[in-house]
């Protein structure tokens, strides 16, 4: 008796110093500091891209970028939003080139991109990273007139939401050309509290094992409050694996590693309970 109240006053200790220990070592606050790479704020004749990170789609790894562009004092037409100049945008990643023309003195309205991600892969949730080299370029002119090149400063912002995303600058920049790499991953929260949902289902499977187990060696007597539970807990394992992050598709390496196992396991303790059901409960008509 008093080696478990020890052993429970140990689990609690443990548990509120890993919770102490979350609260102090997680960051819970959305950052959002501005980066610029490329062309300084000092250079007169330049365009500055905004840049902001809308939406990451993990299965189909792609992400939505959304394009602001500011022109410089000098650059500026006959609206502060316009440029005096005809310019062309161009953005490469991997093979995918996309252009974005922006005429004079027109106003330049904020673009949504779609781009691909590499080297990741949903299977790998909820430790999945992506990857994308964006190599950003602006010239005079149009599409089919390309003049001569425009400096460019390129801004990004740090975000905390489904993924964090920090960029870096992956090579020494030229006049008209930033070269950015973006490494996207899911936050330490959402890394936390989707392993601890995945070991909670390993805990569920265990117990249901158990259960099972005791009753059809005869340790335990068959009661229906336990064969209720194990009912319980055939429905509950897919509402925990639904209650994930991000909810992924079916099929990612945690459900063939735990999620489908820890059915299985549910299943297979029912039925040794209803076994033992079966085997020890007095047939009709006899006392």
């Amino acid at each position: 008796m008093v080696f478990s109240r020890l052993l429970l006053l140990a689990c609690l200790l443990v548990a509120a110093t890993a919770y102490v220990a979350l609260l102090v070592l997680l960051d819970m606050q959305v950052r959002t500091a501005e980066i610029a790479f490329g062309a300084g704020a000092d250079t007169p004749d330049r365009l500055d891209i905004e840049l902001e990170l809308h939406e990451i789609d993990a299965v189909r790894r792609e992400a939505t970028l959304r394009v602001t562009v500011v022109p410089s004092e000098t650059m500026r037409g006959a609206r502060a939003s316009a440029p005096n100049t005809d310019f062309l945008l161009v953005l490469r990643i991997g093979d995918e080139v996309q252009d974005l023309a922006f005429p004079a003195n027109q106003r330049m309205p904020t673009t949504d991109l779609r781009i691909d991600l590499e080297h990741g892969s949903i299977l790998q949730y909820p430790f999945d990273r992506y990857d994308a080299n964006m190599r950003w370029r602006a010239f005079r002119g149009t599409p089919t007139q390309r003049g001569a090149p425009i400096p460019i400063r390129l801004i990004t912002y740090e975000t905390s939401a489904a993924f964090d995303v920090p960029m870096r600058e992956a090579k020494l920049s030229s006049p008209g050309d930033v070269t950015v790499a973006l490494n996207a991953r899911r936050p330490v929260m959402i890394r936390w509290f989707a392993s601890a949902i995945l070991v909670s289902m390993v805990a569920v499977a265990i117990s249901a094992l158990a259960i099972g187990g005791l009753m059809f060696t005869r340790r335990r007597r068959v009661e229906a409050a336990l064969l209720g539970a194990l009912c319980a807990m055939m429905f509950a394992v897919p509402v925990m694996r639904n209650t994930l992050p991000g909810a992924p598709p079916l099929g990612v390496a945690a459900d063939l590693l735990i999620f489908l196992w820890a059915e299985v396991s549910v299943v297979i303790g029912l039925m040794l309970g209803v076994a033992s059901w079966a085997r020890d409960a007095a047939r009709p008509g006899v006392s």
